[in-house]
This record gives C-alpha cells, structure tokens and sequence, in this order.
C-alpha cells in the first residue's frame, strides 16, 4: 500500500486522540513511523505544532518506501518549522539483492551462518535525527516560562550544553534574574566542566596516535 493513501487516516486518529485525551500539547515528539514520520508531523494541529519543543523522526536517504519522506524533504521543512538540527546518526544496510545474499551464503557454506551478520560494510540508507527549537520561535511566540526551561532540560539531555546556557540567557531576559536561572546555569557549568576535567579528552584532541595509545594504557592501569 502506497503511503499516500495513509498519511490521511494517520493523521486524523492523532488529532482525535490527543483531543479525546484532553492533550494540548506535545513538548517531544518521536515517531519512526516507516516513511511517513514528516507527514505525522505535519498532521498534528498547528497550534499543537507550534509548542513541540524537540522532534525525533527517522526518515530514509532515498526512497525505501512508495512516496516516502526522505530526510532531505523533511529537513528543510523542519527548519522552516523554527527548529535547527541537533544531531544525526546514519544508519545503513548492506547493498545487495537476496539472491546475491543467498548465492553469497552457498559460496560461504564452511564459514557463513545466518545467525551472524555478513561481514560487508553498510551503505548509509537512513539515519536517526534529533532537532531543538530555536530561541527566536519562542521569542516570536511569547512562549512560557515552561517552554524556556523544558528546551533547557532537552538541550541538556542532548549534551548540547553551550545551547542550554544560550536558553538561559534568554530565560534570565524574559522573565529575570532568578534561583532557577541561577541553578539552570551553573548546572550547564558544571556539566561543561565535567568534560573538560576528563583526561580523555585532552588525549583525544591534542596527542599523537602513538601517544594516545601509551596513555590509554597508563590510565587503564590507574
């Protein structure tokens, strides 16, 4: 069935069950919905749109499924949405028909076994996406104090630290010098800290390979 022929039917069971639910809003919302995970979004009232505060979806790099919402065709339309991209992970598969797999494992029959994967690299096929909404959507709504502190909460839960003292500043500038604008920010402090105090990290940045390799095993040893 071509997902076309889905996207309505989809679309009106989630308005009319957020609304028997008494659901207003929506501040994460995920979906890894098969090819359709744009036009799910795209569903939803635009007044339920509008206060989504971060947005998982899992769309395809080319087209797995019949008319199916690619990730450059949901991209920019979560861009104009006045979200940006926090982070992306590509996944993929490996490129071959199920008869060159079946001709491969009678080829491999002393070695292959279908409980293990075949030992061919993946070409990237879809990818898992996570996007924030941006300060200058919530300025432009007049958005709440609990929107300012959810995006804080779902940038730090996505290590996306500088941004998180970003939404604080634009908290503080909103609504006020304040004991959670103070605790928000030097949670965000800390967490930075935190990272910067991993030995790690200078190891990762700054040392040679042959250094990093002797280091890791100093500190393993520790």
């Amino acid at each position: 069935v071509g997902n076309q022929e889905n996207q309505g039917t989809i679309g009106l069971l989630s308005n009319r069950e957020l609304q028997e639910l008494g659901i207003d809003r929506i501040d994460w919302f995920k979906t890894d919905a098969q090819g359709i995970d744009l036009a799910l979004f795209q569903s939803l009232h635009a007044e339920i749109r509008e206060k989504i505060l971060a947005v998982d979806i899992e769309p395809g790099l080319a087209e797995n499924y019949v008319g199916e919402d690619t990730f450059h065709a949901a991209h920019p339309q979560l861009l104009a949405e006045g979200f940006w991209l926090s982070s992306l992970a590509v996944k993929g598969a490996v490129r071959m028909r199920p008869a060159t797999v079946q001709a491969l494992a009678a080829d491999l029959a002393d070695t292959y076994s279908a409980a293990l994967p075949l030992p061919l690299r993946p070409s990237p096929a879809w990818c898992e996406a996570r996007y924030l909404r941006s300060l200058e959507v919530l300025g432009a709504q007049d958005a709440p104090a609990r929107s300012y502190i959810l995006l804080w909460i779902f940038a730090m839960i996505e290590q996306q630290w500088g941004y998180a003292l970003e939404v604080v500043q634009a908290y503080a500038a909103r609504f006020g010098s304040s004991a959670v604008v103070h605790q928000m920010r030097q949670e965000s402090l800390r967490s930075i800290r935190r990272v910067y105090n991993r030995p790690g990290l200078f190891i990762r940045r700054y040392m040679p390979t042959f250094v990093k390799n002797v280091a890791k095993r100093v500190l393993r040893r520790h």
